[in-house]
């Protein structure tokens, strides 16, 4: 009769491999040797194949080809899936996609045929672990975005062509990806290309624009055009413009006409020509008739010299009141000249007498150089009240106060050598700044001069103040270690001092030896008493070599003693021992022959191991089950984490997605309010949407003022948004870390358990079968 003691299911690595473990016999006996194994996955009752050795099972049926696995003593393994056994394929995870699936097994002994093993064997959660693995085996479409872990899909990920426009997200590709001369007219959108996208430098040529009919010569005359061409050409043609023209003109025309030429008087309208119209200076004597006979009403007021001859006024020499004055034949205004009658500056010198100009008529002489140093009373002496004239060297005589000096004028290079001294150095003005670095002032110059530089260098090392740590010392405050030679009284550790005899000691001992120094008593041993310790080596030395009742054990000269029953909790002996009955745990003995052993003990001894062992493999089993459901959660919740985490890149690439249309939308309001404020429809022309009635309103620097203004595009909103969805998702990667951690843990667990648990029902069969 054939059976199945036993089927363990143990974990395996992802993909596809299920390690297997039983045991078979024929009839009573184990069997030993090759035998052929079949093995198919089915559900509950048996009527469905989810997967078999060969592959060739349906609705439970046993395959056609078989596994040809070694059986030792009864015991058999198998990896199921591994592809390098004949006639073996691999087991899919899908199996696994049923909620109950068990193990069917064929053997064939090679003497009976093959037979089927009962029961089927439940795979347990161990098996389903290989779900996790279903990433490498998933059907086409079964993986979505969510599923993927942002950056898992790198370019060796990526087939020729896998990458369409649809599955790239807006704004992914950079300006880096592209390839030189990857972008032409065929992969720009109609109407995307804006002013901001041109190079300033791109010298786009003329004839690329509109119909190309115009060329970078004529596309350069719109230079220094200021206004719409075809509006100001019509106001110059309908008169409504003003200007220099230059050229041949017929018909009517208005405005300046200073450049006109070949015009004559018959083309001047009578009474056309005012004196706006006539040039200054331009109208000579022969311009005048004879008989024009101008009345004095239509002449200005004559101001140019020389214009009115003397005889055409009603000058006279005489006095004669309101009259103009004529100078006599010798030059002389005759009459009474009072002083606001003088021309400015018309007196000279020579015209004053001597003497005649008193001090209280000059007004301050504030110009340099009009008094000459001899008209003062200027003196190189150093008279009081006297201006200070420079000697022959140039240097002023007589002595200055610091008030004379003007502050910060005298520099270090106008001092000659050692002139300042004490006196010069105001008391308190020197600070350590003043003071060179390199100095070296000399320690007898600080004080009252006691101190040496030798002395002074004794400072250095010092910790604190001096004084008290003398003071400290000597009254044995201050702790520490002392070398030298002390005389006088001493407290404290003396472990350090040398040259110390019982007579420098008085007083009495305390601790483990008290009394006087001259009769000491031991009192006790390391906390023992002294009484204690004369009775323990009163016992030492009763010890004995035969075994004699409350004496203690001493070894003979070869090491041995002699010892009645020996009861321990753990006995270690090392060497021979030489007992009537030893009883308890001998696993540790050595050197034991069969003779030494009663068939009774062997048979109790291996009854013990065997049931010591299969305690020992029921336990590990009773693990099994309640580890498969807790990798299972574990993988569900790292699924669920990878979700949140792909949900939460969603939503960062949507937040990107919306500011950029936030961007786009302030662009585009940004434009619209700099075109409202350049432009203006001044002339009011009935299609305001026509470009060609347009006109600045503006000047470039008001224009630029403007744009300088305008506020700047405001993404913080945005900015928090993606750093607060940031944060979530960081929680997430190390919550999700940690369940991984928590898995491998849990795997491992797993995988030492089912080897704990072959190797205590290997030991059990051992023992149960000798």
């Amino acid at each position: 009769m054939l059976h199945s003691i036993f089927v363990i299911p143990l974990p395996a690595a992802v993909p596809q491999l299920l390690n297997y473990q039983g045991r078979v016999a024929v009839g009573t006996v184990n069997f030993d040797g090759t035998g052929a194994f079949k093995f198919a996955l089915v559900n509950t009752d048996g009527t469905t194949t989810y997967w078999s050795n060969d592959g060739t099972s349906t609705a439970g049926s046993q395959p056609t080809a078989a596994v040809a696995l070694t059986v030792t003593k009864g015991l058999y393994s198998v990896q199921l899936g591994d592809t390098t056994l004949a006639n073996m394929t691999t087991v899919p995870a899908s199996a696994f996609a049923n909620a109950d699936v068990r193990l069917r097994v064929w053997f064939d002994d090679g003497v009976n045929g093959s037979q089927l093993l009962t029961p089927d064997q439940r795979i347990t959660a161990v098996g389903y672990a290989m779900m996790a693995g279903e990433a490498q085996t998933v059907a086409d479409g079964a993986i979505t975005g969510a599923k993927i872990a942002a950056g898992a899909v790198g370019g060796s990920q990526l087939g020729a062509g896998a990458v369409t426009s649809a599955k790239i997200a807006v704004g992914a590709v950079g300006s880096g990806a592209l390839s030189s001369n990857a972008v032409n007219t065929s992969s720009i959108a109609d109407g995307s290309i804006l002013n901001a996208d041109i190079s300033n430098s791109a010298a786009i040529d003329a004839t690329k624009i509109g119909s190309g009919s115009v060329s970078n010569t004529m596309f350069g005359y719109l230079n220094g055009v200021t206004a719409p061409i075809q509006f100001q050409i019509s106001n110059v043609l309908n008169g409504a413009t003003s200007g220099t023209y230059t050229g041949s003109f017929s018909g009517a025309h208005t405005g300046n006409g200073s450049a006109l030429t070949s015009l004559n008087g018959g083309s001047l309208q009578p009474g056309s020509v005012g004196s706006d119209s006539i040039a200054d200076s331009s109208i000579a004597n022969a311009d005048i008739s004879n008989s024009a006979a101008i009345a004095d009403t239509k002449l200005a007021t004559i101001s140019t010299a020389g214009k009115v001859a003397n005889s055409a006024t009603t000058a006279t020499t005489a006095g004669t009141p309101n009259s103009i004055v004529l100078r006599s034949a010798s030059g002389i205004i005759v009459g009474t000249i009072d002083g606001g009658g003088l021309i400015s500056g018309s007196v000279s010198g020579t015209s004053i007498a001597n003497g005649s100009i008193t001090d209280s008529k000059l007004a301050t002489i504030s110009t340099a150089g009009k008094v000459a140093n001899s008209a003062t009373t200027v003196t190189t002496a150093a008279t009081p009240n006297s201006i200070v004239q420079r000697d022959g060297a140039g240097l002023i005589p007589g002595t200055f106060n610091g008030s004379s000096i003007v502050s910060g004028s005298i520099g270090s290079s106008a001092l000659s050598s050692s002139t300042v001294n004490t006196n010069n150095i105001a008391d308190g003005s020197i600070f350590n700044v003043d003071i060179a670095s390199t100095a070296a002032i000399d320690a007898a110059k600080i004080g009252s001069g006691s101190v040496s530089n030798t002395e002074f260098g004794f400072l250095n090392g010092v910790t604190a103040p001096i004084q008290s740590q003398f003071s400290n010392v000597l009254s044995g405050a201050q702790s520490g270690s002392f070398t030298g030679s002390f005389a006088g009284t001493h407290t404290g550790n003396g472990s350090g001092l040398a040259g110390i005899s019982a007579t420098n000691f008085s007083g009495s001992l305390a601790g483990d030896v008290t009394g006087t120094q001259g009769a000491t008593v031991v009192s006790a041993v390391a906390g023992v008493t002294a009484a204690d310790v004369a009775a323990g080596a009163t016992l030492a030395n009763e010890a004995r070599v035969a075994n004699i009742a409350n004496t203690l054990v001493k070894r003979s000269a070869g090491g041995n003693f002699s010892a009645g029953t020996i009861t321990a909790e753990n006995l270690n002996v090392s060497g021979t021992v030489t007992a009537t009955v030893i009883q308890g745990d001998g696993s540790g003995l050595s050197g034991v022959t069969a003779s030494a052993l009663s068939s009774d003990g062997v048979n109790a001894v291996l009854s013990v191991l065997a049931a010591r062992a299969q305690a020992k493999a029921d336990a590990l089993t009773a693990i099994i089950p309640t580890l498969g459901p807790a990798i299972t959660q574990k993988q569900a919740d790292i699924t669920a984490l990878t979700t949140q985490i792909s949900s939460l890149n969603a939503q960062i690439q949507m937040i990107e997605v919306q500011r950029s249309v936030a961007q786009t939308n302030y662009d585009e309001q940004r434009d619209d309010a700099i075109f409202d404020y350049t432009w203006g429809n001044p002339l009011n022309q009935p299609n305001p949407s026509d470009p060609t009635t347009w006109v600045p309103i503006h000047t470039q620097a008001e224009i630029n003022a403007f744009i300088a203004a305008y506020p700047p595009f405001d993404g913080s909103s945005f900015d928090q948004q993606v750093a607060n969805v940031n944060a979530t998702k960081a929680a997430a990667q190390a919550t999700k870390t940690t369940a991984e951690q928590e898995l491998a843990a849990l795997q491992t667990q797993l995988e030492n358990v089912n080897i704990d648990l072959r190797a205590a029902l290997t030991l059990a069969d051992i023992a149960g079968g000798l």
